[in-house]
């Protein structure tokens, strides 16, 4: 099952070669965010602990945080 994450590099002039290889790897590319060093996307068919790219510092699963509004009563 395809898995939202997150992709830290090492070096932000790499990220764009490193985009590509996760693309063909088969992970589907939403944002390369090149100020940050930042790649999101999914993991497509792979688990994440199988995404190994060198010039990658990590890779975690991106989780949404919802903040509850707390009531006044």
């Amino acid at each position: 099952r395809a898995v939202k994450l997150i992709a830290v590099v090492e070096k932000k002039k790499k990220i764009n070669a490193i985009a590509k290889k996760l693309r063909a790897m088969g992970c589907a590319i939403q944002l390369v965010l090149k100020q940050t060093g930042v790649i999101t996307g999914d993991s497509g068919q792979r688990p994440l602990s199988a995404i190994h790219i060198p010039g990658l510092k990590s890779v975690e699963e991106d989780r949404t945080i919802t903040q509850q509004n707390k009531s006044t009563d």
